[in-house]
C-alpha cells in the first residue's frame, strides 16, 4: 500500500516536531552543563590562585579570578588586555580599568613574594624575567587560564 502525498507530509511534520523536541532537550542539557562547568571553573580558579599564594583578602584577588575565568573561556580577550579584559572587569565592579590593573599587579607581586620558587617554576617555568623576578599580569593570567583549559575547563 502506497502512502499518499498527504500522509508523507504528515509523517515529515511529525518527525520534524520530534527532532525539535530532541533539540530543545539537548539545549537544556548543554545549558545545565555550562552552568556546572562555570561553577567548577570558578572553584578551580580560586584553588589555583590560592595555591600560588594569592591572598583572597586582596581586592586584586577577585579581579584576578574574574580575569582568569574570562581568559579561560575566551583566550582571545588576552589580545586586548588593557582595553578589553581590564575594562570589562572595571565595568562589572564599577571602577576604573587602571585600578583593576594595579590591584591585579599588587596581588601577583604579593603572591610571588610569598610563593615557593618551585611552585613559581611549576606554573611559569623559565618565562619569568630574571630582572623583575615576577610574571607580568598578562603572563600570569594567560598561564593560569591555559592550565585550567588543560584541566578541562
Amino acid at each position: 500500500m502506497k502512502k499518499t502525498e498527504e500522509q508523507r507530509i504528515t509523517d515529515l511534520e511529525n518527525r520534524l516536531i520530534e527532532v525539535q523536541r530532541q533539540m530543545e532537550n539537548v539545549i537544556k542539557l548543554l545549558d545545565h552543563q555550562e552552568a556546572v562547568n562555570s561553577e567548577g571553573l570558578e572553584k578551580a580558579t580560586t584553588k589555583t590562585l590560592m595555591g600560588i599564594g594569592v591572598q583572597a583578602n586582596l581586592l586584586g584577588f577577585k579581579y584576578l579570578k574574574d580575569a582568569c575565568v574570562m581568559a579561560t573561556e575566551n583566550p582571545e580577550i588576552l589580545r586586548q588586555i588593557t582595553k578589553g579584559l581590564y575594562t570589562d572587569i572595571a565595568k562589572k565592579y564599577k571602577t576604573k580599568a587602571t585600578r583593576v590593573e594595579r590591584a591585579i599587579r599588587h596581588a601577583i607581586e604579593t603572591a610571588v613574594d610569598r610563593c615557593e620558587p618551585a611552585t613559581l617554576y611549576e606554573y611559569f617555568g623559565e618565562s619569568i624575567s630574571p630582572q623583575k623576578g615576577k610574571p607580568t599580569n598578562s603572563l600570569f593570567i594567560s598561564n593560569i587560564a591555559e592550565r585550567l583549559r588543560l584541566e578541562g575547563y
